[in-house]
C-alpha cells in the first residue's frame, strides 16, 4: 500500500510512498529532509505502577539501606 505524506519541513506532498517497508521513514523529494511518520513508529511498552505499588517498592528499598 502506498501513502501520500506532507513533509513536516517544507509542507509539500510526497506521493506513493511505501511507509511499511521503511517503518514510516521517508525522505522529502523536494527539500531532502528525512523524517518518520509517527503512525508507523514502533511503540515501546512502559509499565505503569499504581500508588500502592510505589509505596511497597519504596518500603523494600528503605529496608535494604
Amino acid at each position: 500500500m502506498t501513502y501520500d505524506v506532507a513533509c513536516p519541513v517544507c509542507g509539500r506532498i510526497n506521493r506513493s510512498l511505501y511507509l511499511e517497508e521503511t517503518e514510516g521513514w521517508m525522505e522529502c523529494e523536494y527539500c531532502g529532509n528525512s523524517s518518520q511518520d509517527l503512525g508507523f513508529r514502533k511503540k515501546a511498552r512502559i509499565p505503569a505502577f499504581g500508588k500502592d505499588r510505589k509505596k511497597r517498592i519504596g518500603m523494600y528499598l528503605a529496608a535494604e539501606v
